[in-house]
């Protein structure tokens, strides 16, 4: 009779999180490792970091596709995809990071060029990708103690 009693209170109590749809899913080899990899990078559960990346791909300026979007807009889009950009560099770094200390080495050559070209973009654009993707990531390696060398904004070298 206890576990009658028990299971009534449990029903009772509910969560905000109870209340919301909930779908299984059957992730590829590593796509769990992957999630929770990133989860932790940008600090999120791994619940909240698929969701954001779900709202991250429906996400659409409002705009229909055969418009242009206003200045406003075009700005307001170019700078959600250079936070993305971010993050996913952040994350690209560290892949080869761990690539590097796995292998045994003490250093990573870590060719940019396997992310972005850099190159080949206009000067404007080139110096906000730089001022706003690569520094701060580059900043965050010098903090936790690395001796990040950038050469040309097409490789980095990172010493530890």
């Amino acid at each position: 009779m206890l576990s009658c009693h028990y299971s009534l209170v449990m029903e009772d109590k509910r969560y905000p999180s109870h209340t919301l749809d909930k779908f299984q899913l059957r992730f590829p080899d590593g796509m769990r490792d992957r999630i929770k990899q990133a989860a932790e990078e940008s600090g999120r559960s791994m619940n909240a970091e698929i969701i954001h990346r779900l709202e991250q791909s429906f996400e659409s300026s409002g705009v229909p596709m055969d418009e242009l979007p206003t200045p406003e807009q075009a700005r307001e889009q170019a700078e959600k995809a250079r936070a993305s950009l971010q993050v996913q560099f952040r994350s690209f770094i560290r892949r080869e990071l761990r690539s590097a200390i796995e292998r045994g080495l003490d250093s990573a050559d870590i060719d940019l060029h396997g992310f972005f070209d850099v190159e080949s973009m206009e000067d404007a654009p080139a110096d906000k990708l730089i001022t706003e993707v690569i520094d701060p990531v580059i900043n965050e390696l010098r903090q936790a103690g690395y001796d990040p060398k950038v050469h040309d904004y097409s490789l980095v070298i990172v010493d530890f």
